[in-house]
């Protein structure tokens, strides 16, 4: 959907561009008048985001240090304001249900979207909880209708469409690690944040599940999608599974480790690849600086020790100045 902001301010330029060309040259008033509405335009569309940035800097210990961030929290209210319009619409469009397996934006990104949305609001929750002078309310209070809609959109049945083209109407049962990954982490998520204890008998079912398909696997991976196994899925699934756990209460802290070292031990580098066989473990291809990224996240928590090692290639071999 077209940005309405955007486009009024393109039809006040244009509209103010046509009367300029016609009467700047007969009224000198005419060129002094428009001049200053295009100062006011650059000052509010240029000015004021630089200024803001600026202050940000320079008031928000947080943007220069390993802190938390005030500005964090005011993204976070923006977003959370904006969130469930979108997700209302999207779902009631019913669009996820026309797209393909090979429409990979338009189908992962929205639960995607969630899943970030959710795990982001739980940290700055907790640091909230810690440091409660960050923000006026707490994340789970400004964001709430967008915590409830995050959730939503992960269990519509439409935006489930992609996976069932995968994995069949068995799709809650069959190896399946991203989306059930996701799955997990939105229902952990919005428990933690909310208290709602409506879909915690699908969160341990699936729970369950993961875990016996994991532990069934010769080499500790399982595939995203038939035949398509990516290995820093299965680092963030497995660290899923262990925060779901203590929802759950019960503890799965000692397995997580074991699953995960188990799971590295296929990757003699030391950092995982970007695919590999999920029956012999093999790497298909050379680990790639994006997913790195992402599987730090979840490998620090379970095994900190390795993982300060394995950071270290990943800075020596795909840091860039």
């Amino acid at each position: 959907m077209p940005n309405p902001y955007l486009i009024l301010v393109l039809s006040v330029v244009i509209g103010l561009m046509l009367p300029i060309a016609w009467f700047s040259p007969f009224s000198h008033g005419f060129r002094r008048v428009t001049g200053l509405i295009y100062l006011a335009l650059t000052l509010g569309l240029v000015g004021y985001p630089f200024f803001t940035t600026v202050y940000y800097l320079a008031t928000d210990p947080g943007l220069r240090r390993a802190e938390p961030s005030e500005f964090a929290f005011s993204l976070h209210r923006s977003l959370s304001s904006k969130l469930p319009d979108y997700i209302d619409r999207r779902i009631k469009s019913k669009v996820a249900s026309t797209l393909g397996p090979y429409q990979i934006t338009a189908t992962e990104s929205p639960v995607y979207g969630a899943f970030f949305y959710l795990q982001a609001t739980e940290r700055l929750q907790e640091q909230w909880k810690l440091n409660p002078s960050l923000a006026k309310e707490s994340p789970a209070a400004t964001g709430a209708a967008a915590i409830d809609a995050s959730l939503r959109i992960m269990l519509d049945g439409d935006h489930s469409y992609w996976v069932r083209d995968y994995w069949g109407e068995d799709y809650l049962t069959e190896p399946n690690c991203f989306y059930r990954m996701l799955l997990v982490g939105c229902i952990t998520s919005h428990h933690k944040l909310t208290k709602v204890t409506t879909h915690l008998p699908l969160l341990g079912a699936t729970v369950d599940d993961l875990v016996a398909d994991i532990d069934a696997s010769p080499s500790g991976l399982i595939d995203d999608y038939p035949g398509q196994c990516f290995p820093a899925d299965v680092a963030c699934c497995i660290a899923t599974i262990q925060s779901a756990s203590g929802v759950l209460g019960e503890d799965r802290k000692a397995w997580a480790t074991k699953a995960l070292e188990r799971m590295m031990s296929n990757f003699t580098e030391g950092l995982p690849p970007y695919t590999a066989d999920s029956t012999s473990g093999r790497p298909q291809s050379p680990s790639r600086g994006c997913t790195n990224g992402f599987f730090f996240t979840y490998s620090s928590k379970l095994l900190p020790s390795s993982s300060a090692v394995w950071y270290q290639k990943y800075a020596d071999e795909f840091w860039q100045e």
